[in-house]
């Protein structure tokens, strides 16, 4: 009857309300989590990058090949959690991008500097295209792009068999 479609239509509303309420309260949740996890998986990338140059003194050759993995996963750990702040930012209607002139051509190589212990420990030859005079200025949010690279990079490397190769 049609005293029973308004009804059931007016469940359906609350039901959407507070779905809407428990969705928005999901993000918020993610953006603060993520926001407190990412400090200190940034710190622990410091210390790492930090033994890496030599700051406590030499490292044995094992210990380096697991600060330099220590490194990368760190690194991989802070682009997860950026990905779902950003996400939440998002869902929030938060979203901000900082658009700023760089040359794309250091962060390239700066991604190819991070994967290349996990490219050699898997067999996979990683190399940069990068290495002429030319530059690649552009204006973009440095960070996002780092991120989508970085993605592009790792699973490349990652999903590339032993003996393969990759160019970035």
């Amino acid at each position: 009857s049609v005293k029973r479609e308004i009804e059931a239509k007016e469940k359906l509303g609350v039901l959407n309300e507070k779905l809407e309420i428990a969705n928005r309260q999901i993000s918020e949740f993610a953006a603060f989590a993520s926001h407190e996890i990412r400090t200190p998986a940034t710190v622990l990338r410091g210390v790492s990058a930090d033994a890496l140059e030599g700051d406590f003194g030499p490292l044995s050759p094992v210990i380096r090949d697991k600060m330099q993995k220590f490194y990368i996963e760190s690194g991989d750990i802070i682009d997860l959690v950026f990905m779902y702040l950003e996400k939440s930012k998002g869902e929030l209607g938060q979203m901000h991008y900082d658009f700023t002139p760089f040359d794309m051509k250091d962060m390239l190589k700066g991604i190819v500097r991070d994967f290349q212990p996990n490219a050699e420990q898997q067999g996979v030859v990683l190399t940069d295209i990068t290495q002429n005079d030319d530059t690649y200025g552009l204006s973009a949010d440095q960070g996002k792009l780092r991120q989508v690279f970085r993605n592009i990079v790792g699973n490349a490397v990652k999903f590339t068999p032993k003996g393969g190769s990759v160019t970035a």
